[in-house]
């Protein structure tokens, strides 16, 4: 496992339990929204490129873009559970 696929090695590293969680999702909302930016600027075809990952071999653009936006949503979807968890009273 490389370190940057290492959930470990990017919790010690990152060490999120303090700070301020409305700036750390208006900086993923800007980085994400220049990803977006970057792929809706590609030429027909670009997105079946393929590269090499660490953590997947060859991989097309589009194969890691999808990987990328799903893991995303995999995490949104937990902080929205931890929220509704740490929020009484929040409506479903």
């Amino acid at each position: 496992m490389t370190r940057s696929s290492d959930p470990d090695a990017w919790a010690t590293e990152r060490d999120w339990r303090e700070g301020d969680v409305g700036a750390e999702l208006d900086e993923f909302r800007r980085v994400r929204g220049e990803t977006v930016a970057l792929l809706s600027a590609l030429g027909p075809g670009d997105l079946e490129r393929v590269g090499l990952s660490g953590a997947f071999g060859a991989i097309t653009l589009h194969e890691y873009a999808t990987h990328v936006a799903e893991h995303d949503a995999e995490h949104l979807a937990q902080l929205e559970s931890l929220r509704r968890a740490l929020t009484p009273g929040l409506p479903s």
